[in-house]
């Protein structure tokens, strides 16, 4: 029960469901999900582990913030570790490595063209394969975990589609390197996490608000 209604909260923050800086109020949320307060609590630890709530004094526990700040720190510790394991992995791919990262950029473009809700699922299992060969559990839990926390970003970039072809341009050069299995897909891989924070720099630059809801 628990699991399932970290689930149900993640994907609500992630899509804006919650504004940032929003009280999560455990009445609400226990009608909301139909449950005690027991598993809502369970579940507001564990997003907090996330990064995706916050426990604030005198106002308990509300949708983290959405700011440049947050976004600065989670691409940067991005660009430290993506780079590196898709260049580890690419030479130690299998056949079969390949057959399957290719079959999840065919969904991926798919999905990136038709505006399908699939889009941001398929965009993870995309990314993870280029670099799960190179990967331990470890480096693969604070990716998933930095990966939600920019999902909400990513979100933000898909409303400007000038912002969207460049990406998926890049995708498919990280498909091919990797699937040639040659590590200068590394510097794709930069290029590409710098793409969603430069372009929502530019578009939030310091005259206009800051994003803070998503």
């Amino acid at each position: 029960m628990v699991d399932e209604v970290v689930q149900q909260m993640r994907e609500m923050l992630y899509a804006g469901e919650f504004e940032a800086g929003e009280r999560l109020r455990l009445r609400d949320l226990q009608q909301r999900f139909g449950v005690s307060h027991i598993p809502i609590r369970e579940a507001l630890r564990t997003l907090e582990a996330e990064g995706l709530v916050e426990n604030l004094p005198q106002r308990g526990a509300v949708a983290a913030p959405v700011s440049l700040e947050v976004l600065a720190e989670v691409y940067d510790a991005r660009r430290m570790l993506e780079p590196a394991l898709a260049a580890r992995a690419a030479p130690r791919m299998t056949d079969e490595d390949v057959a399957e990262l290719s079959a999840a950029y065919g969904r991926l473009a798919e999905v990136s063209a038709s505006g399908s809700d699939d889009f941001f699922e398929e965009h993870r299992r995309f990314h993870w394969l280029t670099m799960r060969a190179g990967a331990t559990p470890t480096l693969e839990r604070i990716l998933r975990q930095l990966w939600g926390l920019s999902e909400r970003f990513l979100r933000l970039s898909l409303a400007f589609p000038s912002d969207v072809a460049p990406a998926i341009q890049q995708h498919r050069l990280i498909y091919e390197l990797s699937a040639q299995r040659d590590p200068a897909v590394a510097d794709v891989v930069l290029s590409h996490l710098h793409l969603t924070e430069d372009a929502l720099v530019s578009h939030y630059s310091a005259d206009q608000p800051t994003p803070d809801a998503v």
